[in-house]
């Protein structure tokens, strides 16, 4: 077979009415360029068996030999997705006999019975492959005729995830020789422009190749090798990496896609810290961000929302004369509250915020002036930062850079 080349088509009509996100895009496309496979369009449609059918042929009309889907594979009357690629290679649906004892064996766990609902999903087109789902009732399908691949996967990423990693993903390794290796630079405190400027030659470069992805907390920069393995990947993109390092290293937090706050729950962790807040314009932003990490609790001391003076002063012990003098938004008060927050709590790291989240200033202060008060041990920090948006970005802004900002100190001790 030629080099596939892919389309993803997502099936689903509340992905059309825009009900939830389409993650599985993302998530197939990432990891089919892993293997070196090409994604050249990606295409949503509604639970219609025609559409879904047109979709097919336009696809493989437009050059693609392999097309992957997500959704339509469940019990209900409109999911039609399988049905549809089995009219496409004019083949009948044939009840599999190791997908109904699959289905048995999982329906035992939850105590109940088939149902002819139930069945309409372990029915696989004449000739093609079914696929197991671990975590689900629906087994995903693979056709293989003519040169041309459909394969179907379930639409929640707990099943499609799994099944795209442990069942998709080797069976499509054996079209491809090639292999891409991808390690991924976080960085904050600079912008997409300002990037650019440091770096337009090494975004010229072919192999490895890099590229910027700006996220809603911060920036990312992408090198990809193509390569024979991972160790071949890594060789390449050391001394590649090293560049972008000597240009850009000071504002390089973290390598990988860990999010900021596993990252610093595992310094916390390291170091055998805990950690409490205290936030004013952020109304508990922060401490909510941070326990969405599973684990936090093993790290996570106190949280005080104290956004009026008289929280402030009765919960954290902010001084009245600290507030009258230079008001709630100032590095004196962001100070005061650290050191408030650190006498009321028994943690070694304490984060303290308070701000103009705006959209109006306040106390003859600007929308986004925000200041961040961080307590290591005896060490006391505190940094004046200024963001542009409206009141929920100023909010989130903070919210990341009090957590990347602690992350650094915490690391570089």
């Amino acid at each position: 077979m030629n080099d596939l080349k892919c389309e993803i088509i997502c099936v689903g009509s509340e992905l059309l009415l825009g009900d939830i996100v389409n993650t599985n895009s993302y998530f197939i496309t990432k990891s089919l360029a892993e293997i070196g496979i090409s994604v050249y369009y990606h295409t949503s449609v509604g639970d219609n068996f025609d559409r879904i059918l047109n979709s097919f042929e336009n696809a493989f009309n437009r050059g693609m030999n392999l097309i992957i889907t997500s959704g339509g594979l469940g019990p209900t009357d409109d999911d039609i997705t399988k049905e549809a690629s089995a009219k496409y290679f004019n083949k009948d649906l044939i009840l599999n006999d190791e997908c109904v004892k699959d289905l048995e064996n999982i329906l035992k766990t939850t105590k109940s019975n088939i149902t002819e609902a139930n069945l309409k999903q372990v029915y696989i087109p004449d000739g093609g492959e079914f696929i197991k789902n671990d975590v689900g009732t629906a087994p995903g399908v693979i056709q293989n005729f003519d040169g041309k691949i459909i394969i179907n996967l379930p639409g929640p990423p707990r099943e499609l995830y799994p099944m795209f990693n442990n069942y998709v993903k080797p069976y499509l390794e054996k079209f491809t020789n090639t292999k891409y290796y991808s390690e991924f630079l976080r960085l904050s405190g600079t912008n997409e422009g300002e990037i650019n400027k440091d770096l337009t030659d090494l975004f010229e470069n072919e192999n490895p190749t890099l590229a910027p992805y700006a996220k809603e907390d911060d920036l990312v920069l992408r090198i990809t090798a193509k390569c024979n393995d991972d160790l071949h990947g890594k060789n390449l993109i050391k001394p590649f990496k090293d560049k972008v390092y000597q240009r850009v290293g000071k504002f390089i937090y973290a390598e990988g896609e860990e999010q900021i706050e596993e990252l610093l729950f595992k310094e916390l962790l390291k170091r055998g810290f805990k950690i409490s807040f205290a936030e004013s314009c952020t109304g508990g932003m922060i401490s909510s961000r941070f326990v969405n990490f599973s684990g936090a609790s093993q790290c996570f001391d106190e949280s005080f929302v104290t956004y009026s003076n008289e929280s402030k002063i009765n919960n954290i012990g902010v001084s009245s004369d600290v507030l009258d003098k230079f008001g709630a938004v100032s590095k004196e008060t962001a100070e005061e509250m650290v050191k408030g927050l650190a006498n009321r709590t028994n943690s070694q790291v304490c984060v303290a915020v308070t701000g103009v989240a705006g959209p109006k200033e306040s106390e003859n202060k600007p929308a986004g002036l925000v200041y961040i008060g961080i307590k290591i041990s005896d060490e006391i920090y505190v940094k004046e930062c200024r963001f542009i948006g409206d009141r929920q970005r100023v909010r989130e802004k903070s919210t990341f850079e009090a957590l990347v900002s602690t992350y650094n100190i915490l690391k570089n001790l």
